[in-house]
């Protein structure tokens, strides 16, 4: 039973769908009246729901059950990511989305090479509720408006961990850098576009405790390294289990 749906909260156990999931149950899934399927709210819990009604422009569906959902972290995960060039940040937002992350935060830094009107954050919130839909999730990772590097700064306070790749980071790999950190709830990781990022850019992150550290000796691309970085975290706090069903 994996045809999934995001709406908004309801406690009526009669469910009406309608506008883009209404057009996905019936034009993309395909689902039928008598069929089950999973309806969710965004609060990390799956309505089991049958559909008693297909009209043009909505369905009727019955709630026969609540169940949490075993497929969220345990942690906190957000991806500050520099805009990068042409729609790479549509696949490090699907990707990501993918392995778990809570948030996205696109920004521009000094050497970004792309302007903020080039992201298009509607488009990479509907990429975030259809890959967490094909991963089963029950909560859509907010992607939020473009930032400035300097925005993003006084929000590192409220991480337990910062982790930051960079090129020319040459004492800390990222293995040592996670294994000095304690249990962590809320890690952000901070990603450089093409450009990388600046000096100054890199002494201001350390300011608010964020650790730098080499991702090797190969320079990886910036979708490469976002995913890369958002896996190895995953892995070092055990959030790659199977959640229990």
């Amino acid at each position: 039973m994996s045809k999934r749906f995001f709406i908004q909260y309801t406690d009526d156990d009669t469910i009406l769908l309608q506008g883009q999931e209404h057009h996905h149950l019936v034009n993309v899934t395909r689902a039928q009246i008598g069929e089950q399927v999973i309806v969710c709210f965004n609060d990390g819990y799956d309505n089991i729901c049958e559909i008693i009604e297909i009209k043009k422009n909505h369905a009727i569906l019955k709630r026969l059950s609540r169940q949490k959902n075993n497929n969220e972290t345990d942690i906190d995960v957000t991806l500050f990511q520099a805009a990068p060039k042409g729609d790479k940040i549509e696949l490090i937002t699907q990707k990501c989305v993918e392995l778990g992350i809570k948030s996205i935060v696109p920004f521009l830094s000094q050497f970004t090479q792309t302007k903020e009107s080039s992201v298009k954050t509607e488009r990479l919130r509907k990429i975030a509720q259809e890959a967490a839909k094909q991963c089963g999730r029950a909560i859509v990772p907010e992607i939020e408006n473009t930032s400035k590097f300097s925005d993003i700064l006084p929000r590192l306070k409220d991480y337990d961990y910062i982790l930051m790749p960079y090129e020319l980071e040459d004492q800390t790999d990222i293995k040592t850098a996670l294994k000095a950190a304690t249990y962590p709830k809320m890690i952000a990781i901070i990603i450089g576009s093409e450009g990388g990022f600046s000096q100054e850019e890199v002494n201001q992150a350390k300011e608010q405790n964020a650790q730098t550290v080499t991702l090797g000796a190969r320079i990886l691309r910036t979708e490469t390294a976002a995913i890369s970085v958002v896996s190895i975290v995953m892995y070092q706090f055990d959030q790659l289990k199977k959640g229990e069903q």
